[in-house]
């Protein structure tokens, strides 16, 4: 166990069993936190909607898209994606969407609660945006532009 010294020539080794502690804590969370297990990425959805915000960045990227529910009534959606690195590979970049666009977007869904998290994107102009990652088929992409 590493020991810590401090002025005066106390060595308090407590204090850096919790310092490990929280060292291997943080690491465990961080991990967790980048993992996409609690996605099913063997199947897809598609919603579309207007663009409220589109923020890629590490470690995600998130947007929040403005979609109609069934009643008429505007609904916002957080999508989960991947980092900006991943999407910025993929020929995505923050210009290409702005509020206010109206796209396509496919998703993973989630096998616990209602999040999704961003597979491919179809922009205004038809160009599909399709994350090698956990990229869809491109024959299921072209069967939903007939």
């Amino acid at each position: 166990m590493p020991v810590i010294k401090f002025q005066g020539g106390r060595w308090v080794r407590r204090l850096s069993e919790v310092v490990l502690a929280a060292v291997l804590a943080s690491v465990s969370s961080t991990h967790a936190h980048h993992n996409t297990a609690k996605f099913d990425f063997r199947s897809y959805g598609t919603i579309e909607g207007m663009i409220k915000v589109a923020d890629f960045r590490n470690p995600h990227s998130l947007i929040i898209l403005e979609v109609t529910d069934e009643n008429g009534q505007m609904v916002e959606h957080s999508i989960e994606g991947h980092s900006r690195n991943i999407i910025r590979r993929s020929g995505l970049t923050a210009g290409m969407v702005q509020p206010g666009a109206r796209v396509t977007l496919y998703f993973a869904p989630s096998r616990t609660d209602n999040d999704m998290f961003m597979r491919a994107l179809r922009l205004p102009d038809g160009r599909v945006l399709n994350p090698g990652v956990t990229a869809i088929p491109e024959e299921d992409i072209r069967g939903d532009q007939e």
